[in-house]
């Protein structure tokens, strides 16, 4: 477990540390720079572990499963979380409250587990998903469908078609795990999270 309250200015956690404390860093304005090594194992950041310290930006890391309670509250100049994984399984009270207005939180275009609020933000950050990623070669229509919450089971949902018909209906069989309801025979699920990607000629788009 890490755990200090140095004056550090920056940082570069090891690979190894699986677990960063709880005050590991509170109140300490002067850092504004935390990295984590690659291949990070890190899992857990602890309860009020960079309340009050002065990072702009961080990246965590795909390993990480809980943040604690207020870990990262009061970073006043924070404006970006980029999560290299999907959303951690427990996130707690006011973990990114009271950082910069409009700070974001950057995914990407397969992540899951980030369900916004009422108020259309995810734990008070405005969530920015990554676009699709270009084709590596020539390919037909491509599906794509991601919405932030997963509708109600057998609801039809319309997505986008690039390079084809304007829109196709799909069927939402459970949550982010939808099937094609009307598309070429060919046509196949990629990925996790609720998105299709459709390689074939569409036969024709379904309105409900």
């Amino acid at each position: 477990m890490l755990s200090t309250s140095s004056g550090l200015t920056s940082i570069e956690i090891p690979k190894s540390v699986t677990s960063i404390g709880a005050d590991a860093f509170f109140d300490n304005s002067a850092l504004t720079s935390v990295t984590f090594e690659a291949g990070s194992a890190l899992t857990t950041i602890g309860t009020r572990a960079f309340e009050s310290s002065g990072l702009e930006s961080i990246v965590i890391p795909k390993s990480v499963t809980s943040i604690g309670d207020d870990a990262f509250f009061g970073n006043s100049a924070l404006t970006s979380v980029t999560f290299e994984g999907n959303a951690p399984s427990s996130v707690g009270t006011s973990a990114f409250h009271d950082v910069a207005d409009g700070a974001t939180a950057n995914i990407g275009f397969l992540a899951t587990g980030f369900v916004l609020d009422g108020g259309g933000l995810w734990n008070g950050l405005v969530l920015v998903r990554a676009a699709a990623p270009a084709p590596s070669g020539p390919v037909g229509p491509v599906l794509a469908c991601m919405p932030e919450s997963p509708p109600a089971v057998g609801a039809l949902v319309t997505c986008t078609v690039t390079g084809g018909d304007a829109g196709i209906d799909i069927l939402w069989r459970a949550a982010y795990n939808p099937v094609i309801a009307e598309a070429g025979r060919d046509a196949r699920r990629v990925g996790v999270g609720g998105v299709l990607v459709h390689r074939s000629r569409l036969q024709r788009s379904v309105r409900s």
